[in-house]
């Protein structure tokens, strides 16, 4: 297969894919948050105090600033081409930032001459502080400037607390903002949270170094029990009305779905520090007298965003069930020390088989859907390189499923606000980049993507 990336400005009715740069922004845990508003609700030890904390969302990361890289304009600038707010309704369905500080005991010079104990060094290492259990739940919308564009204000969804500083310690803090409480939208594992506390190993002793998160990929299973999630359609026989798994139509699957996050990442250091050290103690803080400040942070996305649009149409006689959107190679755990970790996902979800490889990642349901409408399926994936595909179940007195493999031959890059980009498909795999988002539509009557090019055999 000749392989080429694609950078064309016109879109197709068959297949447009308009790729934009959005906003930018095993693991077990014994911390149970309570609901604090912001607040630390610990009694003040002597000494402590109370640093002012704020955070915002919505600026762009550094990927975006690579030299010769276009990009659209940030939330709330937006453009002399598309008038539109670009980004800011990206980071609307995010309600909790996450505080999660890590503390050691400040080393005075003296007693560390080779600075052997200095950040990093296993002989005094930062560890999860406890005590300090943030949750920030209230949102403002603010012009602010930051990092990636200086001069040009615009805006972000900010929220603002308070962390407890004691003396005697120096502080890493990073924060963390996604959908509290956000549930999995397969029938049947609808209890299933998607960011919850059990995937940060947030414990006593956790050092900095392990922090993590890892998300769950479940195996659907052949039967269902009283005890297990179950969705038997997805794994459904063509031709039968009884549910099992075939060997014909589930071969490519890993048999597992998952939900991904959209998780916001940043480091916290002292407002107006140049050099935006994240290691900052009480004794510096308290002995700037009349000049102390507060803490500040900017989160950027560290998921890519994939949104295919499919028009809901009928095949042949056969009316659309519901839809599935897949991937072959879905990472499952990051590190959360540094907003590069995103780059180095880890724990691919595990194969069934040779060929099952494909997990679920999104789900629509199509029965209440006109049609003729178009389904929108949405997730967030850890950056990988991975094939793209869709499962559809349909049901016409005989149910069965047909799976399309999203080609890169179909892609056309749709110029963004500030001109055309490069669509990250070579061979049929997709490249997908932290903080990118990748819009494919498929709106043709003829259902393309089910076509015999694209059916997965």
């Amino acid at each position: 297969m000749q392989t080429s990336l694609y950078s064309i400005r016109k879109p197709i009715m068959a297949a447009v894919v308009c790729l934009l740069l959005s906003v930018a922004t095993g693991c077990g845990n014994d911390d149970a948050l309570p609901d604090t508003g912001g607040a630390n609700t610990e009694q003040p030890t002597e000494g402590e105090i109370l640093v002012p904390i704020t955070i915002a969302l919505g600026g762009y990361g550094e990927d975006e600033q690579a030299a010769g890289f276009t990009r659209v304009a940030p939330p709330g600038a937006g453009s002399e081409s598309s008038g539109t707010d670009d980004g800011i309704a990206e980071t609307s369905s995010i309600d909790v930032v996450r505080v999660i500080a890590f503390r050691r005991r400040e080393q005075m010079v003296e007693d560390d001459p080779d600075n052997s104990k200095a950040e990093g060094g296993e002989t005094n290492p930062f560890e999860y502080d406890p005590n300090n259990r943030i949750e920030l739940k209230t949102f403002t919308e603010e012009d602010r400037d930051d990092i990636f564009y200086p001069s040009s204000p615009h805006k972000h969804r900010v929220a603002k607390g308070q962390f407890a500083m004691s003396p005697g310690f120096e502080y890493r803090i990073v924060a963390i903002a996604y959908k509290k409480n956000e549930t999995w939208p397969y029938p049947y594992y609808g209890s299933n949270i998607v960011m919850s506390d059990d995937m940060l190993n947030l414990k006593p002793g956790t050092k900095y170094s392990e922090f993590c998160a890892t998300f769950n990929a479940l195996l659907n299973p052949l039967e269902k029990t009283d005890d297990t999630n179950c969705w038997a359609a997805y794994l459904r026989v063509t031709g039968l009305t009884h549910y099992s798994y075939s060997p014909t139509n589930g071969k490519h699957l890993s048999r597992r779905l998952t939900v991904i996050p959209q998780l916001f990442y940043g480091t916290i250091y002292t407002k107006g520090d140049a050099t935006m050290n994240p290691v900052f103690s009480h004794s510096k803080y308290v002995g700037e007298g009349e000049n102390k400040t507060s803490l500040v942070g900017t989160l950027y996305r560290g998921m890519a965003e994939v949104e295919v649009n499919i028009k809901n149409v009928k095949n042949g006689n056969a009316t659309p069930q519901w839809y599935c959107l897949l991937a072959d190679n879905v990472l499952t755990k990051v590190s959360l020390t540094s907003y590069d970790d995103f780059k180095k996902g880890s724990e691919p979800v595990a194969r069934y088989s040779k060929t099952g490889t494909y997990t679920a990642v999104a789900y629509h349901d199509a029965q209440s859907e006109s049609l003729g409408s178009m389904i929108t399926l949405k997730a967030y994936l850890l950056p990988a390189k991975t094939h793209i595909a869709v499962r559809v179940g349909y049901d016409d007195n005989k149910p069965y499923v047909v799976n399309g493999q999203v080609k890169a031959q179909d892609v056309v890059s749709a110029g963004g606000a500030t001109g055309v980009v490069e669509v990250d498909a070579l061979d049929d795999v997709f490249y997908l980049k932290r903080n990118h988002k990748y819009v494919l539509t498929y709106d043709d009557e003829t259902g393309k993507l089910f076509n015999s090019d694209h059916l997965l055999n």
